[in-house]
């Protein structure tokens, strides 16, 4: 009876994420910066910068409840109009698999970004984003769905109760559609030692209509009466406010304080982080990451890392705080991510010189 009690708590979380919230969330949403705002799309010193981030969550309730696989790759690929300008360019990707029917929700974006200097220096500037791609939900596994005898009455293994979860479940296993988001980002290196970043993106603009419900969806048996509970409808936008403020205290010692908060619906999302990063190696330019973050009403992070070079990687870390502590037992999400900067230097082209003798 635990295991199925598990199964049916699982199976309602997933589809309540599904259906309401319709988008992923990182803790460790700097090493996702396509995700965040399209703006970010090519902000960075280098030639390429690939990246990938790994999720995992609730495990306590149901083995890989939320599994979420991410991958980003831009460029800053052309100057732009005036000399201290450029446009950036990027595609990323993620697939977010939940519980045991496997509820997929994915995204291919293609980004594009255009830089501008608002200064001589090119030390404040103002980026602007666009953000286009398939977005794709399905049911991987729908023929794991055995729910309709779980649960009657109070008790579980009545097999007259048809009606109560087949309505839960889609009537078709996928559908896709097509979505459109964009962004702003400000950033100011305000001295020597400060940068300043702040950015705001919409996601969703002009609410694409989506569903894997429609009205009379009965699904796993229907019942006797089945009654329509989901319907068709417009994806909900998604606003994002974000900003970071990096300070260099010694020539060892950096600080990043940030936050990032969304909104969709009647949903919100608030979190804050602060990270401290120690040079232990100047040769090596090896560079210890490590500090706290707290997801408001959700979960407190720890988190980790190292950079070394060009190379960054972090460890992330949900200790779970919400309403679901008794079934989680605190245990929350895992994160793994790693970021790479490619350089690509050109060879420079030498007028010849012609040397002549001297008599």
């Amino acid at each position: 009876m635990c295991k199925k009690f598990t199964f049916l708590i699982g199976f309602l979380l997933c589809m309540s994420y599904s259906m309401n919230s319709q988008d992923i969330h990182f803790t460790q949403y700097n090493f996702s910066p396509l995700t965040v705002n399209p703006a970010q799309t090519g902000d960075f010193y280098g030639s390429v910068r690939i990246g990938g981030l790994y999720r995992n969550q609730f495990t306590t309730i149901t083995p890989n409840l939320y599994s979420t696989p991410s991958f980003y790759a831009d460029s800053p690929v052309y100057k732009g109009f005036r000399d201290k300008d450029w446009v950036g360019a990027g595609i990323s990707f993620y697939q977010d698999e939940a519980g045991t029917l496997g509820l997929v929700n994915g995204a291919y974006m293609m980004s594009l970004a255009y830089h501008l200097a608002t200064n001589r220096k090119a030390t404040n500037y103002l980026s602007i984003g666009y953000q286009t791609g398939q977005v794709y939900r399905r049911l991987k596994n729908p023929g794991e769905a055995d729910l309709a005898s779980q649960y009657a009455n109070g008790q579980f293994g009545d097999p007259n109760n048809a009606e109560i979860f087949g309505l839960l479940l889609p009537d078709r296993e996928s559908t896709t559609y097509t979505t459109h988001n964009a962004g702003l980002q400000f950033t100011s290196q305000i001295n020597k030692y400060n940068k300043l970043k702040l950015g705001l993106a919409a996601n969703h603009i002009g609410r694409q209509r989506f569903s894997l419900f429609t009205n009379g969806a009965t699904g796993g048996g229907g019942g006797p009466n089945p009654t329509p509970v989901i319907t068709q409808g417009n994806v909900k936008m998604r606003f994002t406010l974000h900003g970071s403020v990096q300070s260099q205290v010694s020539k060892q010692l950096a600080f990043l304080t940030s936050w990032y908060g969304q909104k969709m619906s009647s949903g919100y999302e608030l979190a804050v982080q602060c990270l401290a990063g120690y040079l232990l190696n100047e040769e090596k330019d090896f560079t210890l990451n490590f500090g706290l973050g707290y997801r408001v009403g959700d979960a407190a992070q720890l988190l980790v890392g190292a950079t070394s070079g060009r190379f960054k990687f972090g460890v992330a870390y949900d200790v779970n705080l919400s309403g679901l502590t008794p079934a989680t037992n605190t245990v929350g999400g895992f994160e793994m991510a790693a970021q790479y900067i490619i350089n690509i230097y050109k060879k420079p082209t030498v007028d010849p010189v012609i040397i002549c003798p001297r008599f």
